[in-house]
């Protein structure tokens, strides 16, 4: 009697499959989450090349593509010459990003403080993963903020930023 090899093929092919992707993507969740560097609030702060207060002027939101105009309001670190700044993301589908960086904005008319820096090649961009805060009557707070368990809470960042800002009003 012969053996029916396309029935066990099939069987163990997709059990094969799923055995190697379960192989794969178990250790790959820790190890990306290891490998995302994390920053202190201060240190946040010292990365940062300008740190300034403006108004979500205008937010363009594509697919592949993102752009947000800031009328920059006052400059708490740094040197900004321009009343205006755009700041924009490529999304790359090939890649992954792990940097951690969401270019998430809040609405039109927002009042923000915002941690950018100058990188070579790219120009003026966020600085890091908690770069956008909402300013609500001189009170800082975290715009969709991340924690780092075992590290900093949103909170630690918002109560050194609020330390920051409130320092740095005082001398403008």
């Amino acid at each position: 009697m012969p053996i029916d090899w396309s029935g066990i093929m099939r069987k163990t092919g997709i059990g094969f499959i799923l055995v190697i992707c379960l192989t794969l993507l178990n250790p790959l969740l820790p190890t990306l989450n290891a490998k995302m560097t994390i920053y202190s609030p201060q240190d946040m702060i010292k990365n940062s090349d300008h740190i300034l207060i403006g108004i979500i002027k205008k937010r363009k939101y594509e697919e592949n593509y993102r752009e947000v105009t800031i009328s920059v309001e006052t400059v708490l670190k740094g040197v900004l010459t321009q009343k205006e700044i755009v700041l924009s993301r490529v999304y790359r589908k090939d890649i992954i990003n792990l940097s951690g960086v969401r270019f998430e904005f809040p609405k039109k008319g927002s009042k923000v403080m915002l941690l950018l820096k100058n990188y070579p090649n790219i120009g003026l961009s966020l600085t890091y993963a908690n770069s956008i805060c909402l300013m609500n009557n001189n009170k800082v707070s975290l715009y969709e903020g991340t924690e780092f368990v075992g590290n900093w809470k949103t909170t630690d960042y918002e109560k050194t930023y609020q330390t920051f800002y409130d320092k740095a009003v005082v001398i403008y």
